[in-house]
């Protein structure tokens, strides 16, 4: 997709994350305000790494970007915060595809966090678990279940 496309196609969706995509381009959402508050090591090299709550997949790239060799994104449309908001994996495809991904080191699935476990997803090195606890009615479960599927860090916000 060349610039132009890319371009129109970016601005034809609704961001709740800023992205940036090649030829200068960012999505227009606001998430996060400050990346290193979230403190994700620098570092994932080879490492495998669930997004939860993954959206348009901003955290999902950012681990791509550091060395991940492959991150699962789950998110569960059902929940709305915004009236016009994405129902979809639209917008994150459209990311994964601009910046160069596969569906294997990118992937999604729609789900609820209560529903991972070891038996559906495996283990994973890493957890990005940012946004979501908020929105639960159950967020001590969701914890539970993410924490049978961490091998080594689990990061909350």
């Amino acid at each position: 997709m060349n610039a132009q496309e890319l371009q129109a196609a970016v601005d034809n969706e609704v961001w709740y994350h800023k992205i940036d995509l090649p030829h200068g381009i960012q999505t227009a959402g606001w998430a996060p305000l400050d990346a290193s508050l979230y403190k994700l090591p620098d570092d994932l090299t080879g490492k495998r790494v669930l997004d939860v709550g993954a959206w348009d997949g901003y955290w999902t790239f950012e681990a791509l970007k550091r060395g991940a060799a492959e991150v699962v994104a789950i998110e569960n449309f059902t929940d709305t915060i915004y009236e016009n908001e994405q129902r979809s994996w639209h917008t994150f495809h459209l990311c994964r595809e601009a910046l160069g991904y596969s569906r294997e080191q990118a992937q999604t699935m729609e789900m609820s966090v209560y529903d991972v476990t070891p038996a559906r997803l495996g283990h994973f090195d890493v957890v990005l678990f940012f946004g979501v606890i908020y929105h639960l009615r159950h967020p001590l479960l969701a914890l539970d279940q993410l924490a049978t599927v961490t091998n080594e860090l689990l990061c909350v916000e």
